[in-house]
């Protein structure tokens, strides 16, 4: 096989046994986010399939959706995944680099050991998604023994800053 056809099966694979959908109103709150002006970036433990499959999940492309790809962190590429707390820091001098302090940035997991632990630990403001009870990750704990600074239950929450 080519190196697109076996691409195109991995992808084909994935989607069958790992199928996803977009977070409700993760496209809607992105476009208000970027429409406000907020540097939108993402740290993912993503394979090279990741955004075509959110791009298509989402309706738009990554740039449509106000992501900024300097701001973007994927662990196919750096070799690493989270929880490693250096994805984050590559992020933070990624901010650095755009003027923007990590104490000013917010970083929105699903997940307390692999998102909010490492967040934090780099030095970024944490808050965690809870309004999807499937991918939900507290690890054995509370939400308010969480450690993340914030709980939320709807995305659109962040759109009205």
């Amino acid at each position: 096989l080519s190196a697109e056809e076996i691409e195109r099966l991995a992808m084909a694979h994935e989607q069958a046994v790992n199928p996803v959908e977009p977070m409700p109103y993760a496209a809607e709150t992105l476009r208000a986010l970027s429409a406000q002006g907020v540097r939108l970036g993402l740290i993912s433990n993503a394979q090279f399939y990741t955004v075509p499959a959110m791009e298509a999940c989402l309706g738009a492309s990554l740039h449509e959706l106000g992501i900024d790809p300097g701001l973007c962190v994927f662990s196919y590429r750096e070799r690493r995944a989270k929880p490693d707390v250096r994805l984050f820091e590559i992020a933070r001098a990624a901010l650095l680099e755009r003027g923007i302090a990590v104490r000013n940035a917010l970083f929105v997991g699903n997940d307390v050991r692999n998102d909010i632990e490492p967040a934090k630990a780099a030095g970024f403001r944490t808050a965690l998604f809870a309004g999807d009870a499937r991918s939900l990750r507290l690890r054995g704990r509370t939400l308010e023994e969480s450690g993340a600074d914030h709980v939320i239950d709807d995305l659109r929450g962040l759109g009205r800053r």
